[in-house]
């Protein structure tokens, strides 16, 4: 399981919030509406004791309350955070940059989300449609940050405040070199835009596959092409074409995985998928079909869970927003 898989595992457990689903959901809800929730308010709308309503959120020490009393945060909150979530003109903000792409679908509203990169400063605009689904999203390069496994203690404190969003990978890179346990993930879409098959790995190769890249797109010029460390991408002739396209390269650390999470998640589900219970194919021929017709199918017919269990081609349909980030 990779990092980001953990990280979606936990944000959607009882776990992960401290707190009964039974008693999270509703109180999401009462929060959107902008005003604070008593314990009876929350009683009623859970079907729940105040008794258990209030050992419910004893479990979550980091709630936060007025001075009367009532409930004004539990990672959707009233105090500012540096994700400002807005719903039905509904100024709020969450605790976790994570939350503003769940919460939309979870409370039913569409929701307009700004944050600022904690690297650069840039200003991050997301739009999500009521069912969660990503609309929008400014600049396209756009990612967000998780941690492998939460720490212990407080949620707050040991996994939200370690999720941010940045304005691309390189933004996000001086986090990533003091987060080795870290990831950062694209905030739109994972379509495959460019892939080549060979029984090598020359240059030639990873040519092909950004010129299907650019030729699906119409252009890359601007896109960020992010890789590890391998000659190939290291070669002059690849750093040449792509800076004739216009393509801008980024390279993970030396030696971890980590760096290029999409990368080996993307490259462990085609294995998995293809290979099946198989150490290796019948024969090359059979190899190129086969994977062939997987990539195919991933963009149009394989539902992904960050895509909101649609097909890459059918979730960026939804939206003109333009994704410039070469995969």
């Amino acid at each position: 399981m990779t990092a980001t898989d953990q990280a979606l595992t936990y944000l959607l457990s009882p776990a992960r919030s401290g707190i009964d689903p039974e008693l999270f959901v509703p109180l999401l809800r009462l929060l959107a509406e902008g005003e604070p929730v008593t314990v009876a308010e929350l009683a009623t709308a859970s079907g729940r004791s105040e008794d258990t309503v209030r050992q419910g959120l004893a479990a979550v020490p980091d709630t936060e309350y007025d001075d009367e009393g009532r409930i004004i945060g539990l990672a959707l909150t009233m105090r500012p955070t540096p994700h400002r979530f807005t719903l039905a003109g509904e100024q709020l903000y969450t605790w976790c940059a994570l939350d503003t792409l769940f919460f939309p679908a979870l409370i039913g509203k569409a929701a307009t989300i700004k944050s600022t990169s904690p690297g650069s400063g840039t200003l991050v605009r997301v739009m999500t449609g009521a069912d969660g689904t990503v609309t929008s999203v400014q600049p396209t390069t756009a990612v967000v940050s998780i941690i492998s496994l939460p720490g212990t203690g407080p949620v707050r404190s040991s996994f939200c405040n370690q999720v941010h969003y940045f304005a691309s990978r390189e933004d996000a890179q001086p986090w990533l070199d003091s987060h080795p346990d870290g990831e950062v993930i694209d905030a739109y879409s994972r379509k495959l835009v460019g892939h080549a098959l060979a029984d090598h790995m020359r240059v030639s190769l990873v040519i092909e596959a950004l010129s299907h890249a650019s030729k699906v797109r119409g252009s890359l010029d601007g896109a960020i092409f992010h890789s590890d460390h391998g000659s190939v991408y290291t070669s002059q002739a690849f750093r040449d074409h792509c800076a004739r396209l216009g393509v801008r390269q980024s390279m993970g650390a030396v030696g971890t995985s980590a760096d290029n999470a999409l990368a080996e998640s993307f490259n462990a589900a085609l294995k998995r998928e293809v290979l099946r219970d198989r150490k290796v194919f019948d024969n090359p021929i059979v190899c190129r079909q086969e994977v062939f017709r997987w990539c195919m199918r991933y963009n149009t017919r394989r539902r992904h869970s960050w895509c909101n269990l649609l097909a890459p081609d059918a979730f960026e349909a939804l939206t003109s927003a333009t994704l410039t980030q070469a995969a």
